[in-house]
């Protein structure tokens, strides 16, 4: 989700001194192409800037209001497209890649600004910093805090206390203090999971990369001019510096995609939400507004060059979505596809035509507006018509009436305003920035108080508590640190090790408990997503690989050959064992259910059969019954108004679990019977006389989601674990 940039197609006229050793012709036409885009505005829209008085020597292009040497609505209009690609993708339209228009706005914006600082850079051999920031915080600033403010209010009706009330007021402080990227990398997580999808201000991620950008970019053009002063080259060793940065910046996006960590570079900077990661796009586009004239492509070329750049987009669309790598390799699609479609710019194609025309230009006008409005709306309509797919195209649409206004009252009228510095201008900033900040503090506040309701306040400590194992850091790599991941530590009896993925650490608090009752200490060796069921053939191990859990199973199976004999705990999401036993549950029509459920007899047997062989007894646990087939559980769809109604309950029969997981729990039943494993089924202790509910008859919270039971649950289960511990030893 990017930036979106607005701006209105007013001509630039070029008063313009020459650059040392630049021809006048070169630059009058570098100007002319660089000018003229910068006067639609840097890639979340237009800057008026007061023009230095004319150089003697330079020339002022003619041709009048709209002259073609005067205006490229081909910019305006690539913003249009651009903004489409990425609205399209998140109301849910075939556009896989439709995300990768927020590079193509980082490759505008690169172009844009570049372009407008060299034009002030060539009349005044300076660059006005505090002019510059002070114009871009009235272009970008009010339409944000309009939308963050309505995002804040609307949170409060709509949108749970039990963490997403809590990441909005998070995102739209960060948006705020221009750090939305960094805030959404702790509190979100990946772009793609399902967090995402509920987070309404998620789309500010790639505004605060490029204000971020904003902060940096003048600087290190402006080391570039004044070094290059002393060798009588300013613009090669601009082009020098900004090459290098774009450089090492290509190089960690490269690097990351492929899972190479960075040493010494924080996470924060690196990644999808990354500004590290991002800055050799912007990078790109300056690249081409540097090289001016030597960068345009002549009119014999033109019309291949624009082919070549939308089919590079077109192949970005269709070709990159949610599990390619990004950024990476395949940012080069949209990169390049952008860069072919600006630098073929100056001549007349049928494509510029289209892209120049009055609709997309209104479009690109609005297209910062429309950016900022279209996700909130699409995550709220979400929250309110959950099963109602088309709902989102109809949010998105809806959205453009907010965007109009904010476009018409807020951006266009404080972009104007005649304010530069002084109490004034600390003034106008109060005004916009603290009432957002204010709002979204005082909502986080009674977000973590529970709004001073008992009722809320006991659904969040039932809730929100992340388990044992979670909280202390023991669900990734555990069987590296196992005296950090061990309870009751002190303990001289056999040790109890847990091992599976997240429905086995959902487990911990009572075999924390049980361990303590019987003097023995409990050793986690869990990890989120990671089945504890070692690969027997080298096919099993690339598929591990492909889940990302390649050292998971094996690394923790060596472990316990060698570990001291006791008590090993397996418990597996075994439905999901493998993607064509999960696809198989949840199908009967697929042909191959019964080697997928084979395949998952065959390594829990040789699984449990290594580790009697290493003088350990086995407890195998069924999975509990998941919600999903017909019935869902999302609390994160639970308002507070909900909360209050009571219309957050849910009931799931428990015969609707087995379709899905019943073919799995008798394969994990046939195992636990051939290799004399104990086997604990907790489907009546979850769900008594046959019905699954959130909350019991008493007022137990039993589910933390569709998938894992919660920490009171959990404790609930002491004693039938103590039992089945006992029974196993």
């Amino acid at each position: 989700m990017g930036s979106i940039p607005s701006a209105s197609p007013d001509v630039w006229r070029g008063d313009n001194g020459l650059w040392p050793g630049t021809s006048r012709q070169s630059f009058t036409l570098v100007s002319r192409i660089g000018a003229s885009c910068a006067s639609h505005g840097l890639a979340k829209g237009r800057i008026l800037l007061s023009h230095a008085p004319p150089a003697a020597t330079a020339p002022r292009p003619t041709g009048g209001r709209g002259g073609p040497q005067n205006h490229r609505p081909d910019i305006q209009g690539l913003r249009a497209l651009a903004v489409l690609m990425v609205v399209a993708f998140h109301a849910g339209l075939p556009v896989p890649g439709g995300f990768v228009g927020v590079d193509v706005f980082f490759v505008i914006s690169g172009f844009v600004i570049t372009a407008m600082l060299m034009r002030e850079w060539s009349s005044t051999g300076s660059v006005r910093m505090a002019r510059f920031y002070v114009r871009r915080f009235k272009r970008l600033t009010p339409a944000l805090a309009l939308t963050v403010t309505f995002v804040v209010i609307v949170s409060f009706l709509l949108l749970s206390p039990f963490g997403s009330q809590q990441t909005a007021v998070k995102t739209a402080i960060g948006a705020m203090l221009l750090a939305a990227n960094v805030m959404i990398a702790r509190t979100t997580g990946d772009y793609f999971d399902a967090p995402a999808e509920s987070n309404p201000l998620l789309n500010t991620w790639s505004l605060s990369v490029e204000e971020q950008f904003y902060l940096v970019f003048p600087a290190i053009l402006l080391i570039g001019w004044q070094l290059g002063q002393r060798i009588r080259r300013p613009q090669r060793a601009a082009v020098l510096v900004v090459g290098l940065v774009g450089a090492v910046s290509l190089f960690l996006a490269l690097a990351g995609s492929i899972g190479v960590s960075i040493p010494f570079v924080p996470e924060s900077l690196v990644g999808f939400y990354g500004p590290t990661t991002r800055a050799w796009e912007f990078a790109a586009g300056a690249l081409l507004a540097l090289g001016g004239a030597k960068y345009v492509v002549p009119q014999r070329l033109a019309l291949s060059a624009v082919l070549a750049g939308a089919a590079m987009l077109a192949a970005a669309l269709c070709l990159i979505s949610g599990t390619t790598p990004f950024p990476g390799v395949w940012t080069l699609l949209p990169v390049i596809g952008t860069l072919l479609l600006i630098a073929a710019g100056s001549n007349t194609t049928i494509l510029h035509r289209v892209l120049g025309s009055e609709q997309m230009v209104a479009i690109g006008d609005r297209s910062y507006s429309i950016y900022l409005w279209h996700w909130p709306f699409i995550v709220f309509a979400q929250v309110l018509w959950p099963q109602s797919p088309m709902i989102l195209v109809a949010a998105a649409g809806l959205s453009l009436i907010p965007a109009y206004a904010s476009y018409r009252w807020v951006e266009q009228p404080i972009r104007t305003l005649p304010v530069a510095r002084g109490f004034a201008l600390g003034r106008l900033v109060a005004a916009i920035v603290i009432p957002p900040i204010v709002l979204a503090g005082a909502l986080g506040v009674a977000a973590r108080a529970g709004f001073w309701n008992s009722t809320v306040q006991d659904y969040q400590a039932a809730i929100l508590p992340s388990h044992a194992g979670a909280a202390a850091d023991c669900t990734e790599q555990a069987w590296e640190k196992p005296a950090d991941c061990t309870w009751n530590g002190q303990a001289s009896g056999q040790p109890v090790y847990l091992v599976g993925d997240s429905n086995a650490d959902h487990f911990i608090e009572p075999l924390i408990n049980a361990a303590r009752i019987e003097g023995r200490p409990l050793v986690s060796l869990t990890e989120d997503g990671c089945s504890y069921l070692p690969p027997t053939t080298l096919e099993q191990v690339e598929q591990i690989d492909q889940e990302g859990c390649g050292l998971y199973p094996t690394s923790t199976q060596e472990f316990l050959q060698t570990a001291v004999p006791g008590l090993v705990v397996v418990a597996n999401s075994y439905y999901k064992a493998t993607p064509r036993a999960e696809v198989a549950a949840q199908d009967e029509s697929i042909p191959d259910i019964g080697s997928a459920l084979d395949d998952l007899s065959s390594r829990l047997s040789a699984a449990v059969r290594s580790l009697q062989d290493a003088g350990h007894s086995v407890l195998l646990v069924q999975t509990i019954p998941h919600w999903g087939q017909k019935e869902s559980l999302n609390w994160q769809s639970c308002s507070v108004l909900h909360l209050l109604t009571d219309e957050c309950a849910r009931a799931l029969p428990l015969e609707d679990t087995l379709q899905q997981q019943g073919p799995a729990a008798e394969v994990v039943a046939a195992v636990a019977a051939s290799t004399g494993a104990d086997l604990l089924d907790l489907s009546t202790e979850i769900c008594p006389n046959g019905t699954c509910s959130s909350i019991s008859a008493d007022g137990l919270i039993r589910y933390r989601d569709g998938t894992h039971i919660t920490v009171p649950q959990s404790q609930e289960l002491t004693s039938v674990f103590h039992a089945a511990m006992v029974s196993a030893t």
